[in-house]
């Protein structure tokens, strides 16, 4: 028997690989146009909200925009605080500030009140009767020892009481601790040209900072 020869012709294979090339390349490039419809898709996205904020204006704070601090400082020498009992006859100084929002209502209240005595030795021991006679007025006030904030220093021979307030903590009661007087249950001051008057009219010399905050 004859035997038959076979040959694989030059090109038997090729058509396989390029088919399988393309099919290949059909894949990748679906994987591309695929990615950039997503990109497109993200663009456009971006773009709309971009849109849609544009020429929105936020808000926040008071309106108008321009609010007004005020700032009022009442200082007078040689005054006694009616709380302390102090002895009249040293020299004294108080300084009360007040800070107004720009409704010309009252914000904080605080108060500084110096006594100035011979040495440090001195200025203990009126620490020591200031101290306790706060503390009873308070108490007979209905107040709790710390309704003020109220902070006893000592510095060389200058004896320093703090106050303060805010303008929700006060009532009529607190009215002699800023050293203003209540007589027969007279009402709270509020606004800024009460408070003013009340001081100037005990002798006080006040001045007025403004202060706009954009």
């Amino acid at each position: 028997m004859e035997k038959e020869l076979y040959f694989k012709p030059a090109n038997y294979g090729k058509g396989k690989k390029k088919e399988a090339n393309r099919a290949k390349g059909g894949k990748s490039n679906r994987k591309v146009l695929k990615l950039v419809c997503l990109l497109l898709f993200l663009l456009i996205i971006v773009l709309v909200i971009i849109w849609l904020l544009h020429g929105k204006t936020t808000t926040s704070g008071q309106y108008p925009a321009n609010v007004a601090n005020h700032a009022l400082t009442c200082e007078k020498d040689g005054i006694a605080h009616p709380k302390t009992e102090i002895d009249a006859e040293i020299p004294k100084h108080v300084k009360i500030n007040m800070i107004f929002s720009g409704g010309d209502s009252l914000r904080t209240i605080s108060l500084i009140y110096t006594t100035y005595h011979e040495n440090y030795r001195a200025a203990e021991i009126a620490e020591s009767w200031a101290h306790a006679a706060f503390n009873k007025n308070l108490h007979a006030s209905g107040y709790e020892i710390d309704k003020f904030s109220n902070k006893f220093a000592i510095y060389d021979n200058e004896l320093i009481l703090n106050l303060y307030s805010t303008a929700n903590g006060l009532d009529e009661f607190s009215l002699p601790y800023f050293m203003i007087e209540n007589q027969d249950g007279s009402k709270l001051p509020k606004t800024m040209n009460e408070f003013r008057q009340i001081y100037e009219t005990a002798g006080f010399s006040c001045s007025l900072q403004t202060e706009e905050k954009q």
